[in-house]
């Protein structure tokens, strides 16, 4: 691909892309200010109840949200001078700033996930263990000793 051809092309990506930061932008805002107010009641619950591991953890996710909306606001940003000046290094942190957004956010979606499947299976195994100690259904292992159960 010759030189002309190539410039064109990516004018018309960061064209395109920077028709969208304002939509970028507006999400990346409405991200910080609810993840700002959740952080802020996060540590009013921390004040009242004192230290303990769940608000530690919430405010830790809260927190890389809330980098990550900023992330996603840097991003808009450079891809809107990227649009104006079309230098190379503009269109880099552009890049950059949405490479780093997509890296945090699928390695949270893919803790999420394990999370889920980590908590399913504990209630499963909960939920087995009380009604296979009642005698009930499916989840009787044998060996009771009840004869009124059949």
């Amino acid at each position: 691909m010759d030189q002309p051809k190539k410039d064109s092309v990516l004018a018309e990506v960061f064209g395109t892309l920077a028709k969208a930061s304002i939509w970028m932008k507006i999400t990346a805002i409405i991200g910080m200010v609810i993840f700002g107010l959740s952080a802020l009641l996060s540590l009013y619950g921390l004040i009242k109840t004192g230290l303990n591991l769940s608000s530690l953890i919430s405010l830790t996710f809260i927190g890389v949200a809330i980098y990550l909306s900023y992330l996603l606001f840097l991003a808009a940003k450079a891809t809107d001078k990227t649009a104006q000046s079309g230098t190379k290094e503009d269109a880099m942190v552009a890049m950059n700033n949405l490479r780093l957004y997509f890296i945090i956010s699928a390695i949270l979606m893919i803790i999420a996930i394990v999370l889920t499947i980590i908590a399913f299976i504990y209630i499963y195994t909960m939920f087995s263990r009380l009604m296979g100690g009642m005698g009930g259904g499916m989840f009787n292992y044998g060996g009771t000793t009840n004869p009124y159960m059949y």
